[in-house]
């Protein structure tokens, strides 16, 4: 079984005989993690789809209509789990019957939008750390990670869009072009370079 679909299908009978106010607000809740969760977006496991829609179903029958061993089976199924849970918590079922809302709204919101790494920080950014030397397996908490948060909210696309929100297109395609020496003040070109070079917003050189 999927464990979190085992939870949501708990919850929604636990819901469904609620007779408070919330009644509505849990299902629509538990709906909307199950959308999620049956979508599979999470998961790149081979027999996602078949685990999903028959998660279920006995073990036993479950494996022999795939066609592949128990141990592979239970394999799939526990990187599915990981996966899911990577990404929505364990909690979630919980929080939801609990009427914990707003810490709901944060894991739907925040979890569940695309705010992968490439979405979130420049491209060529996220390039330049993974092919530099590191463990895969290291773990930190995010107060030993602060100069790496700033890096990164520094290089942010989140940033960047608001940025260009306040900008004029016009004169930043001519920037651009300036740049790639496609524009023949050459004055201006080294200006520009070398402004960009020193970081300090709002000043010339």
């Amino acid at each position: 079984m999927v464990r979190l679909l085992q939870e949501v299908s708990r919850g929604l009978v636990l819901a469904n005989y609620d007779e408070s106010e919330f009644k509505q607000q849990k299902l629509d809740y538990l709906n909307e993690v199950q959308k999620f969760i049956m979508e599979g977006s999470y998961t790149d496991v081979k027999h996602k789809g078949y685990l999903l829609n028959n998660w279920d179903k006995p073990t036993k029958e479950q494996y022999e209509e795939l066609g592949i061993s128990r141990s592979f089976y239970y394999k799939q199924r526990k990187a599915l789990d990981e996966d899911l849970e990577k990404m929505l918590g364990t909690e979630v079922v919980e929080l939801i019957l609990k009427e914990e809302f707003k810490e709901v709204d944060l894991i739907l919101d925040t979890l569940l939008a695309d705010y992968s790494s490439e979405r979130v920080v420049i491209k060529s950014v996220v390039n330049r750390i993974e092919k530099g030397e590191h463990n895969d397996k290291s773990r930190y908490t995010l107060e030993e990670c602060l100069n790496e948060i700033a890096l990164l909210k520094k290089y942010s696309n989140l940033d960047l869009e608001v940025l260009l929100m306040n900008c004029d297109m016009n004169k930043l395609n001519y920037l651009l072009r300036l740049l790639d020496a496609k524009e023949s003040d050459v004055k201006s070109r080294i200006r520009l370079i070398e402004t960009i070079k020193q970081a300090k917003e709002g000043t010339f050189q």
